[in-house]
């Protein structure tokens, strides 16, 4: 059986470390037991260092990061890490990806700037929750804030190459077919999951009278993009579906579809169409 994954897709991982800027405070949680005469045995009180929140802009970073992330990407296993991206498509994605990841390290520096106002400003306001040993120094700090994109290629079954009886390699062959049969199967879940989300989401705009986004149909360009890119790993009816997508919805323009009733309706009738089976 061959494997069309090895080269048409790859394997992605991200990774994102930041500094949460809290601690775990036991003169706190002392505090709340002798207070209420309870037993905090169990109990466990996060104290955040700052006053402010300096860290936000730093966690905006990092989010927009994970969802272009998971957006430009596919589930590949039901569990686990590393998620799938066409070949094709890398390359726009690292492009993106590399201008978030600036400007999640340009918020970091900002952040380990001002890092000792901040602290001042604490010092100042916590009172006896201060403790200056509860702060890292910045040299410490900027090792905790780090962003790192694993990428492999998809494994082909070749690739085991082992020595051991004939009956085991038969045995590992079987079961690596097997797994390329699930990869599939749970590649074509997810795009047939986001394929349907997003007409759903058209025919409620064009029903009743929404706001048209031009990014109704740019998402289901880029996923149009996908089945070319993946057409010998996802299943025949969705690639059709794709396709018929392509043909019949992305020749209009948005400025189309905001002015033509008749457009509108047949578009609506081409989202339920799908949907419906």
């Amino acid at each position: 059986m061959t494997n069309p994954l090895t080269t048409t897709s790859i394997i992605l991982h991200l990774e994102i470390q930041k500094w949460a800027g809290e601690v775990s405070d036991k003169k706190a949680l002392k505090a709340v037991a002798d207070t209420f005469n309870s037993d905090t045995h169990n109990d466990k009180y996060k104290k955040s260092l700052f006053v402010t929140d300096p860290l936000s802009m730093i966690d905006r970073c990092a989010g927009r990061l994970r969802n272009h992330f998971y957006a430009s990407t596919y589930s590949w296993l039901d569990n686990g890490k590393g998620r799938l991206i066409p070949s094709m498509d890398f390359q726009g994605f690292a492009i993106e990806h590399s201008k978030l990841k600036q400007d999640f390290y340009n918020e970091v520096e900002q952040f380990l700037a001002e890092y000792e106002e901040h602290k001042e400003e604490a010092k100042r306001k916590k009172g006896d929750l201060f403790n200056e040993g509860e702060y890292p120094t910045v040299e410490q700090l900027r090792t905790r804030f780090e962003i790192n994109l694993t990428t492999l290629p998809f494994p082909n079954i070749d690739d085991f190459r082992i020595t051991a009886p004939e009956e085991v390699i038969d045995e590992l062959q079987k079961s690596m077919e097997d797994s390329v049969t699930r990869v599939q199967h749970v590649v074509s879940t997810d795009i047939r999951l986001r394929l349907e989300e997003r007409l759903q989401m058209l025919v409620k705009t064009l029903k009743f009278g929404k706001r048209f986004s031009k990014s109704l149909l740019t998402e289901l360009e880029k996923l149009v993009a996908s089945a070319y890119n993946l057409q010998d790993t996802i299943e025949k009816r969705l690639y059709e579906d794709l396709l018929y997508v392509e043909k019949n919805i992305l020749k209009y323009t948005p400025e189309t579809l905001r002015n033509s009733q008749n457009a509108q309706d047949e578009v609506i009738e081409i989202c339920n169409s799908i949907l419906s089976h």
